[in-house]
Formats: C-alpha cells, sequence, structure tokens
C-alpha cells in the first residue's frame, strides 16, 4: 500500500541532503580561494557547473597571501630537516659541527 505521507517525507529528507552537499562542496571548492561565499551562490544556481566555474575563479589576495605563507612555512621546515639530517650524518661520521 502507498503511503503518499512518508513518501513526501522521504522527498523532503532527500531534498535537504541535497541542498546540503551543494552548499558545502560550493564551499569546499571555493574557500582556498577566499570565494566560499560565491562557491555556495554559483552551486546553489548552476549545481555542479557552478563548482566548475568556482574551481576557474581568481584567488582573493588573502587568499594569495595565506597561500604563500604556507609555501615559506614549509620551506622553512624543509631546509631545517635538511640541516638536521646533515648534522645526524656529520655526527655519525665523527666529525662535529
Amino acid at each position: 500500500m502507498y503511503n503518499e505521507q512518508a513518501a513526501t517525507g522521504v522527498l523532503i529528507i532527500v531534498l535537504i541532503v541535497w541542498f546540503g552537499l551543494m552548499v558545502w562542496i560550493g564551499w569546499a571548492i571555493g574557500q582556498p580561494r577566499g570565494r566560499g561565499k560565491d562557491g555556495i551562490a554559483l552551486s546553489l544556481i548552476c549545481g555542479p557547473l557552478g563548482w566548475l566555474i568556482t574551481c576557474f575563479l581568481p584567488r582573493t589576495p588573502e587568499a594569495e597571501a595565506r597561500q604563500q605563507m604556507q609555501v615559506d612555512i614549509k620551506r622553512r621546515a624543509l631546509e631545517a630537516e635538511r640541516r638536521l639530517h646533515e648534522i645526524r650524518a656529520g655526527r655519525r661520521a665523527g666529525t662535529n659541527r
């Protein structure tokens, strides 16, 4: 027996989940570019095509600065790790630095 109320409830739940996923994916794609709100709006208006459009939006100056800072931190960490490796290798070889 078909229950129309149950079907309507399931449809509402599916639409809420779909809406939530669209918002989350749009935000997740736009956030690293400093365009989280734009990603949400485009994904709600255009769907998956909005995700693609969001991928090609330019980064904001704040997002560029944040990315550059992360790159600098990683570079410094790699340099420190390299120096530490050289120091340890020198100790194993019997030389003091």
